[in-house]
C-alpha cells in the first residue's frame, strides 16, 4: 500500500483473533470483519501452531462463557437449564436419556454378527473367506 501503511500478516492474524473473540468463533462474520477471505483464516491454522493454539484458546473462552450462562440461569431456578445439566454432567448418578456402550475403559465395544441365512444359498452367491471388516474385529 502507498504510504507504508501496509498491514503485516501478524497484524492481520491478530486482528482475525480479536474478531473471532468479539463474533464468538464465527469465521465468516470474522474474516469479513478483517478483509480476508476464510481460506486465509484456515491456511494460517495449518501453517502456524502459535495461531491455531489461540484460536483454540478461544474455543474454550466460549465454552467457559456458555457454561457460565448455564450456571446463571440454574441459579435463578430454570428448570430446562437444571435438567439439561443434571443430563449432561450426571450420567454417572443415572441422569441419562439413553445408554451407551462402550468396550472396557470406554474404548470402542467390538462384536461379531453371524446371520444364518437359512435356504437362501441359491439366491445370494456365498462370501469368500476374507480379512475383518471394521464390524467383524
Amino acid at each position: 500500500m502507498a504510504g507504508g501503511t501496509e498491514i503485516t500478516t501478524a497484524a492481520r492474524k491478530q486482528a482475525m483473533l480479536e474478531a473471532l473473540t468479539l463474533s464468538f468463533g464465527v469465521v465468516a462474520h470474522a474474516a469479513k470483519q478483517v478483509g480476508i477471505n476464510r481460506t486465509t483464516h484456515y491456511l494460517w491454522m495449518e501453517e502456524d501452531a502459535e495461531y491455531k493454539a489461540a484460536v483454540a484458546d478461544l474455543k474454550e473462552y466460549k465454552k467457559d462463557f456458555i457454561e457460565s450462562k448455564l450456571i446463571k440461569l440454574i441459579n435463578e431456578g430454570d428448570t430446562a437449564a437444571t435438567i439439561f445439566a443434571a443430563k449432561t454432567q450426571l450420567k454417572d448418578r443415572g441422569y441419562i436419556e439413553r445408554t451407551e456402550l462402550t468396550g472396557a475403559d470406554g474404548k470402542d465395544l467390538n462384536y461379531t454378527v453371524t446371520l444364518d441365512l437359512g435356504n437362501t444359498k441359491n439366491i445370494i452367491n456365498p462370501v469368500q473367506e476374507q480379512e475383518p471388516g471394521p464390524i467383524d474385529k
